[in-house]
């Protein structure tokens, strides 16, 4: 099971880069946009995957107390949180950096930090990392609630992320006028609990999920396909193709996950070198998922930034520009890893600490890899 998670986690990884390469073309170029709305599984993949490994290391290794769950599960992942929205403040101020004007730096600080922590706003991925936080937050009480009665937790969550859903998409449409809130309506747990409670399900009923997945695999691709229609028509059609918080992106991310579960765990690879570096490579991704997503957008906007400053701009567009622009970008955010990695405080950066030889990798959540027992 370890080496299907790494998989998904990795592809999940990988397909977020790739929604952040393709959305500034997207209205310039139909392959970008197909490409874009056909990995925006991503963030529900990487949400459900959440849920399933919690149940996992929670039912192999309990934490002794509540306190000790939400001590262990917060400090790795608000203590990043927090430096990466300083690191993204001062790359979006770097002016005010290069001009030494340390006065006008903190008196920016002093006026917006709070506010960006608050909303995820420093840099335009942050926010997901509070909606992590709030789920973490709910994971005790869910998981009390999925060993009384899962179906109850499943269909409560599914009614609440639906609801929310559509009201974040009719809002967009100009039907319904949503209230202000002192956060972005994205950021409210209930748009992304059923993914949640969807991972915590399956992984308490892993055995009767996967046979039900597996028994006729094929099956799978009918809705898939017609989710990804719809999710590419809607798009179109409303111009909503910019956000993943609408009903037809629940259908698409659900039956993504259940397809992309059924092809890794079918899959039967032969057992060569290739395969084995390509294995190694997608558990190291994923050991490192976290620090990929907070790093990425960082390489990317640095890349397309000086391809204009050289004016070498045009190198970025179109089908063999984005390829190039993707490789570059992953390319330069495995580098910063590496280099993250090897620092004594790489941990509160959220780097994945090296593991021994003879330990097993269990992918966790966000910003919590470590080696099983």
């Amino acid at each position: 099971m370890i080496k299907q998670l790494n998989v998904l986690r990795a592809l999940a990884a990988l397909s977020i880069v790739m929604i952040h390469v393709t959305s500034g073309q997207m209205l310039t170029n139909d392959t970008a946009y197909t490409v874009n709305q056909l990995s925006r599984f991503a963030s529900p993949l990487f949400i459900i995957m959440a849920g399933m490994v919690l149940v996992y290391v929670e039912t192999s290794r309990p934490s002794p107390s509540v306190a000790y769950f939400y001590k262990k599960r917060f400090s790795k992942v608000l203590v990043p949180y927090v430096l990466w929205t300083v690191a993204y403040v001062l790359y979006n101020q770097r002016h005010l950096v290069v001009q030494l004007q340390w006065q006008e730096l903190g008196a920016y600080f002093a006026a917006h930090l709070p506010g960006h922590l608050l909303r995820g706003s420093a840099f335009s991925h942050l926010y997901f990392i509070l909606i992590m936080v709030q789920l973490y937050a709910l994971f005790p009480l869910l998981h009390r609630w999925l060993k009384a009665h899962a179906a109850s937790m499943l269909s409560v969550s599914f009614t609440l992320t639906a609801l929310f859903n559509g009201l974040i998409y009719a809002h967009r449409l100009g039907w319904i006028t949503l209230p202000a809130l002192p956060v972005p309506y994205v950021v409210l747990f209930v748009n992304w609990l059923f993914y949640f409670c969807l991972g915590m399900a399956v992984m308490r009923h892993e055995a009767r999920w996967r046979r039900a997945v597996l028994s006729k695999p094929v099956l799978w691709l009918i809705p898939w396909i017609v989710g990804a229609a719809v999710l590419l028509y809607d798009g179109r059609a409303t111009g909503t193709f910019d956000i993943s918080v609408k009903p037809a992106s629940i259908v698409y991310g659900v039956f993504s996950f259940v397809l992309l579960y059924a092809i890794v765990y079918k899959l039967r690879l032969p057992d060569t070198p290739l395969v084995s570096r390509l294995g190694a490579g997608a558990e190291w991704i994923a050991r490192n998922s976290f620090l990929v997503y907070l790093l990425h957008p960082l390489c990317l906007n640095a890349l397309v930034r000086a391809s204009v400053k050289l004016e070498r701009g045009s190198i970025f567009y179109k089908e063999q520009g984005l390829a190039l622009l993707y490789v570059c970008t992953i390319a330069c955010t495995l580098i910063g890893i590496l280099v993250i990695n090897r620092l004594p405080f790489s941990g509160w950066l959220g780097g994945a600490r090296r593991r021994s030889r003879s330990s097993k990798a269990v992918i966790l959540p966000a910003g919590q890899n470590k080696s099983a027992q």
